[in-house]
């Protein structure tokens, strides 16, 4: 029997990855490993995960390395221990539901060696919206109500994409595409891990497999009228910090497509222009920030500056 291993990467969240812990515990069928990459380098959380047991491995990269560091260094260590296993990715902000390794591990689509991401919701019963599906560059996700309805039907569905957290896959497919990209930081690292993984496997969205996210993501929805255009935007509530390594980390994209500088700069450059646009003429965020971000993580993309700001 293929052991069943769990990686999870955690900061400064210590109540919401103690829930994520404590359903780990209460599986049906109990994974073999859990291995927990501390970005915060917490004593509180070293203790929480030791108090588990010996299937708990808590590993200290003694520096916040991002979403993307974190799962490199904590794959890294499986890779050295374990030949073949299935890896789930876990952020600290969700929860499992009990039979949610009961139906991984016999699950058919992972068994034949493709890779499978669960459906999601928020603890309060609504549905997390994702975007499955990619532009015809690969360096976006199209605007589709796919997401919506997915969550709702009873068969496994085609994507082109996945999100890290529950993300299910073979080390043996890993060790193939290679370790996530550290020099993302935070955002868009699973994006490209995805393109990676599309290359040699496909991808299946499972809604009997369900994962509950703790964090709700405010969707703001605005629109306003200006002389005979009307101006609509739907987006998830926006950080400078967030839109920095969104925009930079394209570029990073990008250069794993093989895309040259001069396509990836017409292609990057106008799609946020647009949103940037949106952002400041619905003043989400000030003005002065949203163009000094702009302009900062176009010129770091271009020059190749990745990594944590």
């Amino acid at each position: 029997m293929i052991d069943n291993i769990a990686v999870i990467v955690t900061y400064k969240r210590l109540k919401l990855f103690g829930d994520l812990i404590e359903s780990i515990g209460n599986q049906d069928n109990q994974f073999d490993y859990i291995y927990v990459v501390d970005n915060e380098n917490s004593e509180k959380t070293k203790n929480l995960v030791n108090s588990y047991g010996t299937r708990y491995i808590y590993l200290n990269p003694l520096q916040n390395l991002g979403c993307a560091g974190g799962f490199n260094f904590g794959l890294t260590h499986v890779l050295e221990r374990h030949n073949d296993a299935n890896i789930v990715f876990l952020d600290d902000d969700v929860v499992l539901r009990k039979n949610f390794l009961s139906i991984v591990s016999q699950n058919e689509l992972l068994i034949n060696g493709n890779c499978i991401i669960p459906s999601k919701e928020y603890t309060d019963g609504s549905l997390f919206i994702w975007s499955p599906k990619l532009t015809n560059n690969k360096l976006f996700v199209k605007d589709n109500v796919e997401s919506i309805d997915s969550g709702l039907l009873d068969y496994p569905i085609k994507v082109e994409n996945i999100t890290f957290e529950g993300c299910i896959i073979r080390l043996n497919i890993i060790r193939k595409i290679g370790l996530p990209n550290k020099d993302f930081f935070i955002d868009g690292d699973d994006f490209e891990y995805g393109l990676r993984i599309n290359n040699i496997t496909s991808i299946y969205k499972i809604p009997e497999i369900l994962i509950e996210r703790q964090i709700k993501i405010e969707l703001i929805e605005k629109s306003i009228n200006f002389l005979f255009f009307k101006f609509k935007s739907i987006r998830s509530k926006q950080t400078t910090f967030r839109l920095y390594y969104e925009i930079r980390n394209k570029y990073l994209i990008a250069n794993s497509l093989g895309y040259s500088k001069i396509y990836s700069i017409f292609k990057i450059v106008p799609h946020y222009f647009r949103i940037i646009s949106g952002i400041c003429i619905f003043n989400e965020i000030p003005v002065k920030q949203v163009i000094n971000v702009f302009f900062k993580a176009n010129f770091h993309g271009i020059t190749n500056r990745f990594g944590e700001l």
